[in-house]
């Protein structure tokens, strides 16, 4: 039976929507493909949380498999007892270490391509896609994913209302990138 699996952050969790399991674009891409969703994506996710997700998942051979890879500005810790997600936006004195002294942008874009790639690998019939395509302004000689750079979900989360918390995308963004992830799949 065919399943649709989403990774992402908060943008394919659908952070802050007012009915995310109706509202997220996973939830209304299942809708118009008629399968059952298993929507991974989670809140503050960085690009790294995303392929260890994607590594420790029990993938089926009918599997749709759609990325949303998020932005480039996130990391995270893994330790035993807590983890620790570290971004340019916190104020807390890891983070600000963090971006001082370990974070640089085209640092992060290879990361971004690499993780990428690796779970190109392990799905390689998988959707692939960035919250901004800047981040893939200059890809690497050895990038091997097609990336679906013409749907550009930044301009497509300007052009709608918001969600309650005024930052994340609203309902209606989610749709049209549902119904483009949509004409890309078509089974």
């Amino acid at each position: 039976m065919k399943r649709l699996i989403t990774f992402g952050c908060s943008l394919t969790y659908g952070q802050f929507l007012e009915d995310r399991e109706t509202q997220s674009w996973p939830a209304q891409l299942g809708a118009m493909l008629n399968v059952p969703v298993i929507n991974m994506g989670m809140h503050g996710s960085s690009n790294k949380e995303i392929l260890y997700e994607i590594l420790n998942f029990n993938f089926q051979p009918d599997d749709i498999c759609v990325i949303l890879w998020t932005n480039i500005y996130r990391w995270i810790i893994f330790n035993e007892e807590e983890n620790n997600r570290l971004g340019a936006w916190q104020d807390t004195k890891q983070a600000r270490a963090f971006v001082e002294y370990f974070w640089s942008e085209y640092d992060m874009e290879l990361d971004l391509f690499e993780r990428a790639n690796h779970a190109n690998r392990i799905i390689p019939n998988s959707y692939q896609l960035v919250s901004d395509n800047m981040s893939l302004k200059a890809p690497p000689k050895w990038n091997k994913v097609n990336f679906l750079t013409h749907i550009d979900f930044h301009s497509i989360r300007k052009s709608y209302p918001k969600a309650i918390d005024d930052k994340h995308p609203g309902k209606l963004a989610y749709a049209d990138l549902a119904k483009k992830l949509y004409n890309e799949i078509r089974i």
